[in-house]
């Protein structure tokens, strides 16, 4: 006997010795590009088209500062050089952060502002899966130690006007690409 668990609403995965799966992928792919058609994946940054939902043009993709190693073991500002393992930078040893360790994906600069602030206050919570994906990259150091992924609570007033937590997306977005091979945070 075969089990098999909830998908992510509740539906089932359809994979098993019926070959269900197949199935289920077949006509999810069929429906994407049925959808792709009638309403066209616009690139994050300007709008412009792109193959797939949740991505960059590749000038746009040219024009974001994507963040990475070396960085400050602390609070991830990056290095010119890699000064190995445990480096902190000028400003995490003046005066150490309250946190452990963070991470950034991209800088924040005229390239990527219009997309940040559109996730953050315009309803382009499309972004979400991008940002996660793109997030799990860059913090994988630090996921790969984490007991959870939460959201940070958002004022009750800010949530009224925006209507989502785009930290609760992030976080969501994080799990999805994250939580494979049965870990569980």
């Amino acid at each position: 006997m075969t089990h098999r668990s909830p998908g992510i609403n509740g539906a089932f995965d359809g994979a098993g010795p019926d070959g269900g799966g197949a199935l289920a992928a077949g006509l999810k792919t069929a429906g994407r590009r049925l959808l792709d058609v009638i309403l066209p994946p616009h690139c994050l940054a300007c709008g412009g088209a792109v193959d797939e939902p949740g991505s960059l043009c590749p000038p746009c993709w040219d024009a974001v500062t994507f963040l990475g190693a070396p960085a400050c073991a602390c609070c991830g500002t990056p290095f010119e050089f890699d000064a190995g393992p445990g480096v902190l930078c000028a400003a995490c040893i003046r005066r150490p952060p309250v946190y452990e360790r963070a991470r950034a994906v991209l800088a924040y600069d005229d390239a990527s502002r219009g997309m940040i602030l559109g996730f953050k206050h315009a309803d382009r919570t499309e972004a979400a899966p991008a940002f996660g994906r793109w997030l799990a990259r860059a913090g994988a150091d630090v996921i790969a130690e984490a007991d959870l992924i939460a959201p940070v609570p958002l004022h009750w007033t800010r949530f009224w006007r925006r209507r989502y937590n785009q930290s609760a997306l992030l976080a969501q977005a994080l799990a999805r690409t994250v939580l494979t091979g049965g870990r569980h945070l």
